[in-house]
């Protein structure tokens, strides 16, 4: 047998495949010619080796080999290669010659309990007596190993594992016991229903904290008290009070209603549900309660039954309050949801109003300091012309977003006169015939014949209709469809958007659908908040909805977006027939 010299460094990393014999001499040689640090992609365990003599690493080797053990094993001699190899390696299983010249199994022993890690640890030892290998078994090992007997070391190995394994899984599962039992005492100590356990016969095991706020008895009252005559499956007019087991063998472990009487005295309703406790061996000698005060409920449904007997006569009228009540509670919402908005909006208009008036100033002071630029530096930078177009472009695009805060934080002031509804559709649409012609949108139009003129603001309504008109064309593909509706309906016909109006009073509805690609849900939520776009960033200042839910706002009117169910958006315009007068 050949002895393989030491190599330049004490780590060494072998790879072992399941049977076969073993030439050392050969296999040194092999090594010698191969990358002692690439591991195999089937290798499962790591060894970590304390061991100087490198005759005896390769026994070590031979007897994994033979029990078809798959593994990376690495040698060391001093303790700072061991502690390097604790972190870099990451072994599986550590395997240590008692003395070294420099280092030992104790010294390793105590570095790796040290370091808090739990890995096995076999000492391997030859000349030293069982003795002092019980004795560093005393000191943490796991089992020792006699170097003339290394058959034993795979099953050893195979043990350790299992063993460690196995303390791992017992700690985990009386920490995950603890838990369990801490979070059992938790929601028993803090819930408002009464938990308890009881034996076959009925008698209480063990009930929650929450007995003295629903019965005014304590736990110990209940576990040890007698608790006869205090359950009934009848009201108070109905069959006699009766004792636990009974009560358990009536029914209780199905949901059930029962009553229970109180330490004043009083009778307290509860519900009750109940499942068994399987044993192991598949016997049911224990139960778990869970007992909710249904009280209020019971007086409440008691209170409603005497009220639905005295208006047994007057049903009609009742009727009526519900659907009142109803309407009432529609309108609320209604109000409620305005009032947030025009809150909201009043709001944002003040600050927009703020911002827009600091900011356009020094705009045009940027916009005149361009333009003086472009007229008076030198030509000789052929770059000079773009930077200036693009710091134009720039300015020209901020003073938009400022003319749109400027217009949505403009006092409420309508120019009011009789106006047609189609008139104004009209003259909308020749505003956007440029986008219209150059996309291919078809506008269809279906107007209907009864719709009449309102008093409106036509310039601003012109502005609300452009607004949509241009959303809805931006939103198709080339050959897109632009279909508008007029027609008048009633209040009643609008559901909650005319619940504050004569359900017989009139609106005229503009519709305004496109066949583009609709607006996620999410979004078309926001659709009408400030900045808010669905717009392809730099294409839109998320002002226009905005503008046009406020000019609408001024007119009396509603005005809400919906995807259609076929594919596109409608936006609903709702004008008044009464509306807001001129003047």
């Amino acid at each position: 047998m050949q002895n393989r010299e030491q190599p330049s460094t004490p780590d060494e990393t072998a790879a072992a495949e399941a049977g076969g014999s073993l030439d050392l001499a050969a296999e040194s040689t092999r090594r010698d010619h191969a990358t002692a640090t690439r591991e195999p992609a089937n290798a499962h365990l790591r060894v970590l080796l304390v061991e100087d003599v490198t005759v005896d690493a390769e026994f070590i080797e031979r007897e994994l080999r033979k029990a078809a053990v798959l593994f990376l094993m690495r040698r060391v001699e001093n303790s700072d290669d061991f502690v390097r190899a604790l972190e870099e390696f990451a072994p599986s299983i550590v395997l240590a010659d008692y003395l070294l010249p420099r280092f030992g199994a104790l010294e390793a022993l105590q570095l790796l309990r040290g370091k808090g890690l739990d890995i096995p640890f076999i000492l391997v030892t030859g000349s030293q007596s069982e003795e002092v290998a019980v004795a560093c078994m005393k000191e943490g090992a796991d089992d020792y190993i006699l170097k003339d007997r290394l058959a034993r070391l795979p099953g050893a190995i195979a043990n350790a594992l299992e063993k460690k394994d196995g303390e791992r899984n017992r700690r985990v599962a009386i920490a995950a016991l603890a838990r369990s039992a801490q979070q059992f005492q938790l929601i028993t100590d803090n819930t408002h229903d009464i938990i308890c356990l009881v034996d076959k016969t009925g008698a209480i095991l063990y009930v929650s904290p929450s007995c003295r706020q629903r019965l005014g008895f304590t736990p110990e009252d209940i576990v040890q008290g007698d608790m006869a005559c205090m359950f009934s499956l009848g009201d108070e007019a109905g069959e006699a009070p009766r004792g636990l087991h009974e009560f358990i063998r009536a029914g209780a472990l199905r949901r059930t209603e029962f009553r229970c009487r109180h330490k004043n005295g009083e009778w307290r309703f509860f519900e009750s549900t109940g499942r068994w406790i399987v044993e192991a061996d598949g016997s049911k000698s224990r139960a778990v309660l869970v007992w909710r005060d249904i009280t209020r409920r019971k007086r409440s449904e008691s209170q409603l039954r005497q009220a639905l007997r005295d208006l047994k006569n007057r049903e009609s009228a009742r009727v009526a309050a519900l659907e009142d009540l109803k309407s009432s509670h529609a309108e609320l919402q209604s109000v409620q949801f305005q009032l947030i908005q025009a809150e909201k909006m009043e709001s944002v208009g003040r600050l927009a109003a703020g911002v827009a008036h600091e900011v356009k100033n020094p705009l045009t002071v940027l916009l005149m300091g361009t333009e003086y630029l472009r007229k008076h530096l030198p030509d000789g930078d052929p770059e000079l012309p773009t930077v200036l177009d693009e710091m134009a472009d720039a300015v020209a695009r901020a003073n938009t977003v400022i003319l749109g805060l400027l217009d949505f934080s403009r006092p409420g002031v309508l120019e009011l006169k009789l106006e047609h509804p189609h008139t104004i559709v009209e003259q909308a649409l020749v505003l956007v015939k440029h986008d219209l012609t150059r996309l291919n949108v078809e506008v269809v139009r279906d107007f209907a014949a009864d719709v009449p003129p309102l008093n409106l603001d036509r310039a601003k309504m012109e502005q609300v209709l452009v607004n949509l008109f241009t959303n809805a064309i931006h939103a198709m593909s080339d050959r897109g469809t632009l279909t508008l509706r007029t027609r008048v309906v009633t209040a009643s016909e609008l559901g909650t958007r005319g619940a504050m109006h004569d359900p017989a009073e009139e609106a005229v509805v503009v519709q305004v659908a496109d066949t583009g690609t609709g607006i996620p849900a999410a979004k078309l939520l926001r659709i009408f908040d400030p900045f808010f776009t669905t717009k392809p960033t730099g294409t839109g200042t998320g002002l226009g909805l905005t503008v046009t839910q406020r000019i609408v706002d001024l007119h009396g009117g509603s005005i809400a977006i919906e995807n259609n169910a076929g594919g596109g958006v409608c936006a609903t315009i709702a004008l008044w027939r009464g509306g807001r007068r001129a003047g």
